[in-house]
């Protein structure tokens, strides 16, 4: 499913949504300029939004299945592709056995990141330690996890973090070589940079060895750069990842806020959606 519409599109937009509401949101999304229509392509299942909403870190205390049961969820309310972010998928054979159910649920791809240890969020960077997976015991995992698809639309990503713990582009593209190798269906790489700099680098090499893999990014820091100037630099999933319940979480608090001040909620109706409108929804 993904990868036909990268070869219909060559770019596509996913946005984050963790809950049937967000999806209904991103799903009905859209934006019309000069008689062309843009709408969202995909549904980003990110594990910081979804350990948020359960009020706890992330770290993956929240494991696969109540994620997964989320998707589930969501699943019914839209047929845009779906995405989950699975941190580093635990060990093997626990990524190996969700792999199964992913693909029951009807998610389409999987993203496991090369790192190891208890996780630390990526948009930390160097202000935590960032410990890096043994490249083989990764590129193991992706080629395990490949055993476990019998839909032939299923991919598994790979999420690059060598930027993120500090190394070098070159040490970062040859793991991402390694993984493509070992079966990785595309590769995602993560950089907290303010600029996009590090990550058209990188997709220049990796699209000079790699022409026709899939390349993701999530443009979180560089965020100045808009989608088309990255579709094209040489990416083809561009992942708004945590947008939806960062600007949940906003306009709660400030609701919340106000109401305690007027002592009411007349002064804040024109910042909700009325009664009516969402009951169609």
């Amino acid at each position: 499913m993904i990868s036909n519409l990268i070869k219909t599109k060559k770019t596509l937009i996913f946005m984050e949504s963790h809950n049937p509401l967000s999806a209904i949101i991103v799903n009905n999304a859209c934006y019309k300029k000069n008689n062309v229509i843009h709408k969202y392509d995909g549904i980003w299942s990110s594990s910081l939004a979804d350990s948020l909403i359960k009020g706890i870190p992330d770290n993956e205390t929240l494991n696969l299945k109540e994620r997964i049961q989320n998707i589930f969820d969501i699943r019914s309310v839209t047929k845009l592709p779906i995405m989950i972010d699975a941190d580093t998928g635990r060990n093997t054979e626990y990524f190996s056995y969700y792999v199964k159910i992913m693909q029951q649920v009807g998610i389409n791809a999987v993203v496991i990141e090369d790192k190891k240890g208890i996780k630390k969020n990526s948009l930390l960077g160097l202000k935590v330690k960032q410990n890096l997976e043994d490249i083989e015991k990764f590129c193991n995992k992706i080629y395990i996890g490949k055993k476990q698809i019998y839909k032939k639309d299923f991919l598994i990503i790979a999420r690059m973090e060598g930027l993120i713990a500090g190394k070098s582009i070159s040490e970062t593209i040859k793991r991402a070589f390694r993984a493509t190798e070992a079966g990785a269906d595309g590769i995602l790489i993560h950089s907290i940079h303010n600029t996009p700099k590090e990550i058209i680098n990188f997709s220049k090499l990796y699209k000079k060895k790699y022409p026709d893999i899939p390349l993701i990014c999530i443009p979180t820091t560089y965020n100045s750069i808009n989608y088309q100037e990255l579709g094209k630099i040489g990416f083809n999933i561009i992942i708004y990842a945590n947008h939806m319940i960062r600007s949940s979480y906003k306009i709660m608090e400030k609701i919340s806020k106000l109401i305690l001040k007027n002592k009411r909620t007349y002064d804040i109706e024109n910042e909700c959606i009325s009664i009516n409108q969402i009951l169609i929804q």
